[in-house]
């Protein structure tokens, strides 16, 4: 037995339209598969330099064991006082008045703007 092949045509209303909404979907799916592909990339570095940062870790720590059992005793840490911590300036409050200052001239523009 032959198969047949037969052909059935189907009439499109608006193909440009139907075209065009067919292309712009390819257009995103191309660049939802593109980002996918980039955040793969940056996943996989950010998973290598967090293992060389544990190795790093690990071996800073066993590199502070070793140095501290190097060091001789000593009683000076005992003997000094803790220093008396001294109250500072706060600096932030300048910045946030200033920035207050700032939004305040802003809204005051806009609003003549809006008259």
């Amino acid at each position: 037995m032959a198969s047949k092949k037969s052909s059935e045509y189907v009439r499109v209303e608006q193909p440009l339209f139907l075209r065009r909404k067919l292309l712009e979907t390819a257009i995103e799916s191309t660049e939802v598969l593109r980002f996918f592909e980039s955040y793969k990339s940056i996943r996989e570095e950010k998973v290598s330099k967090i293992k060389k940062l544990r190795t790093l870790m690990r071996r800073i720590k066993r590199e502070i064991s070793n140095l501290d059992k190097e060091m001789p005793e000593s009683k000076i840490g005992e003997q000094q006082e803790k220093p008396e911590k001294v109250k500072s300036l706060p600096k932030k409050t300048k910045k946030v008045n200033s920035l207050d200052e700032e939004l305040d001239k802003i809204k005051q523009k806009l609003s003549d703007l809006s008259i």
